[in-house]
């Protein structure tokens, strides 16, 4: 079946020997078609030509108007996509400023100079004094010769009624210089010195038993004796025992 229904093209030539193209918008009328040519109408071809460029114009026209958009550095909207970033400033290096500390101002004082006066010269401690004699003696009172001692001699030496230390009577001992010492523990040579030189004159000490007092000899040692006993009961020999340290000389 045709296009017209007929069994015929609708384009092949009819009985009047006429042809119509229909879609080419053109017909041809002869009395003997031995040969056909189509030609469409220039005038079609020409618009649809120029519309074809005309279209590709504007498509171009549309595409450097993109570019020279994108190339201006015209910032978009929100939605236009990421801002230009200017070179200038992308290639700057980034400076990181520390915090600057300040230290606290600590202000010394100025040192005080105190001038002190020079040292004295130290002098040095005394050594002691050694001991020129100790022992024990015995008084008597019978005024024979051992009545008395002397102890300037590396051994006491006796003599009559007289000497460093004699004997006085039944309740006393009798010498140049001679003092009381009151303390608890017996003297040392420098106390018995002081002690001697507060009470000078003094020439008798107790006989008492326990009592400890100073003594000089004539040769200026210095020495102590404790009474360690008396026989006044016996008046035919009465005695003092006497227990002695005499110091030597400094």
């Amino acid at each position: 079946m045709t296009e017209d229904g007929t069994g015929r093209h609708s384009d092949a030539p009819t009985t009047d020997n006429k042809v119509t193209t229909g879609s080419l918008g053109a017909s041809v009328q002869a009395t003997q078609v031995d040969t056909v040519n189509i030609h469409p109408p220039a005038a079609n071809l020409h618009s649809y030509l120029w519309a074809l460029l005309g279209a590709v114009l504007v498509l171009c026209g549309v595409v450097v108007m993109a570019w020279g958009l994108r190339d201006s550095g015209v910032e978009g909207t929100a939605d236009s996509g990421p801002t230009a970033v200017d070179s200038t400033t992308r290639d700057q290096p980034t400076t990181t400023t520390e915090p600057t500390t300040t230290e606290p101002t600590t202000t010394t004082p100025e040192p005080t100079t105190t001038t002190s006066p020079p040292p004295r010269p130290t002098i040095p401690a005394a050594a002691p004094v050694q001991v020129w004699w100790e022992g024990s003696v015995k008084l008597l009172g019978d005024g024979g010769p051992r009545s008395g001692w002397f102890f300037d001699y590396p051994e006491p030496q006796a003599g009559f009624a007289v000497g460093d230390l004699a004997y006085g009577d039944a309740t006393s001992v009798t010498s140049d210089k001679v003092a009381d010492w009151e303390g608890d523990v017996p003297p040392g040579q420098a106390q018995c010195a002081d002690l001697l030189r507060a009470t000078a004159g003094n020439t008798r000490a107790s006989a008492r038993r326990g009592n400890t007092f100073c003594f000089t000899t004539r040769g200026k040692r210095i020495g102590y004796a404790t009474v360690t006993g008396t026989s006044p009961a016996d008046p035919l020999d009465p005695s003092i025992s006497l227990q002695v340290v005499v110091w030597d000389l400094r």
